[in-house]
């Protein structure tokens, strides 16, 4: 078995060249390749969608040894050793990595604006966005600040927007990759992600609520 290479971490293109390493056959066949441009589900982003040849993809995800696999419906065109062209569906990656950022972007600032809490997971979902906080300690009284929190991470939100900062990558690509915004500590990431904040356009806050020691931030990007 031969680990696919993980160009979406180090290449925004949305057109390649690849190899076909394996065809696993079933009710929906997965295609290995060489390297691909796709990302698939998982670390709280959708995967991305688009085509192997003219053949659409159904899902991405994850494999065995560092596989990805790409499920279709039909493989009978394809044949291992087969060299294809990929295409990566650009609005959609678009909007997932306007998503992740946000989502990277939303933790940060909750972090600097209420030091009793800690991101600990992003669900970066379009339409279901949200991330979520350990309270370390003296716990937040949502009943009476709600609004008044909500209102100052979306003023944060759209100042930190509007200074256009860039949305940059550290370390190994392939090994201990992190992504970095100003002054936020760089995060430890799969994802993919915009080049520079003022691509978001707009991140508002579009709810709150604790559960267990859990704080849930719930969030949307405009225009979707």
């Amino acid at each position: 078995m031969t680990m696919t290479v993980k160009r979406y971490l180090d290449d925004r293109s949305v057109h390649g060249s690849a190899v076909i390493t394996e065809l696993l056959l079933g009710e929906k066949t997965a295609v290995r390749l060489d390297k691909t441009l796709f990302h698939p589900q998982g670390g709280g982003q959708k995967a991305d969608r688009g085509f192997i040849a003219s053949i659409p993809i159904l899902h991405v995800r994850h494999g065995a040894n560092g596989a990805i696999d790409h499920y279709i419906a039909d493989p009978e065109c394809l044949k291992i050793g087969m060299g294809v062209e990929i295409f990566v569906d650009s609005r959609w990656r678009q909007l997932n990595a306007t998503y992740h950022t946000a989502g990277h972007l939303l933790a940060g600032i909750a972090e600097e604006l209420l030091d009793n809490i800690h991101a600990t997971c992003g669900h970066h979902w379009p339409g279901e966005a949200r991330v979520e906080f350990k309270e370390m300690h003296h716990t937040i009284n949502l009943d009476r600040w709600r609004d008044e929190l909500t209102e100052a991470l979306n003023q944060r939100l759209k100042q930190y927007i509007e200074s256009a900062l860039p949305v940059i990558q550290l370390g190994d690509t392939h090994k201990n990759r992190e992504i970095k915004i100003g002054n936020f500590d760089p995060i430890p990431c799969g994802g993919t992600h915009l080049e520079n904040l003022m691509e978001l356009k707009e991140v508002r806050v579009t709810g709150m609520k604790r559960k267990k020691g859990v704080l849930r931030i719930s969030y949307s990007a405009y225009p979707e």
